[in-house]
């Protein structure tokens, strides 16, 4: 049985993918593993998306990926020649070359990767907090189902004390929710937009 090295885990799957990309332009066969269950809350952080190698292609996938990072990015990465791309712009334009056989020459783009690990987290706190809000919006529609569903419980259910015991708890802590929501709009109204 083949023994599987982890490369890397990530918050979503984007990245996950990103990498997997990286490794098959490398000849490196990998693949991903809990895509929908690491992704599900990934607020969390406890499962992630795992991006993951055989053990003996893991010191290529580490090389992959370091050649990958120490690659210029932004504003100070080399530019093409633009002397060069003037030219191959006026050819293509007097009809000289076949645009599609150029488009097969030119070398395929560049994964974008975060330009430091400062910004890697940044954008994992980011979608983290992205995902409380989401998440936070859900808990409020939940209190107003909880509250929809209370205002036409079965018939009968209130000969149950337990049962009624219940409905009432149920009641409270919807309403309990709605009230925090409602006081955190108004801070933030009053703090933020006034």
């Amino acid at each position: 049985m083949t023994r599987l090295v982890e490369i890397g885990c990530f918050d979503n799957p984007v990245d996950a993918h990103m990498l997997l990309d990286l490794l098959g332009d490398s000849g490196i066969d990998a693949r991903i593993f809990d895509e929908h269950t690491g992704s599900a809350l990934p607020h969390v952080g406890a499962i992630g998306v795992r991006v993951v190698v055989r053990a003996e292609d893991a010191a290529r996938a580490q090389a992959a990926i370091a050649e990958e990072k120490a690659q210029p990015r932004g504003p100070h990465a080399e530019a093409p020649d633009e002397e060069a791309w003037r030219q191959g712009g006026e050819a293509e334009r007097q009809g000289d070359e076949d645009p599609e056989d150029e488009a097969k020459t030119q070398p395929a783009p560049r994964l974008t990767t975060p330009e430091s690990a400062q910004e890697s987290a940044w954008v994992g706190w980011a979608w983290r907090t992205r995902a409380l809000a989401f998440l936070g919006v859900a808990t409020f529609f939940f209190a107003a189902g909880v509250l929809f569903r209370l205002a036409w419980p079965p018939a009968g259910i209130g000969a149950s004390a337990r049962a009624s015991r219940l409905l009432r708890q149920a009641r409270w802590i919807a309403w309990i929710t709605i009230a925090a929501y409602a006081a955190l709009a108004i801070w933030i109204w009053v703090h933020w937009v006034l």
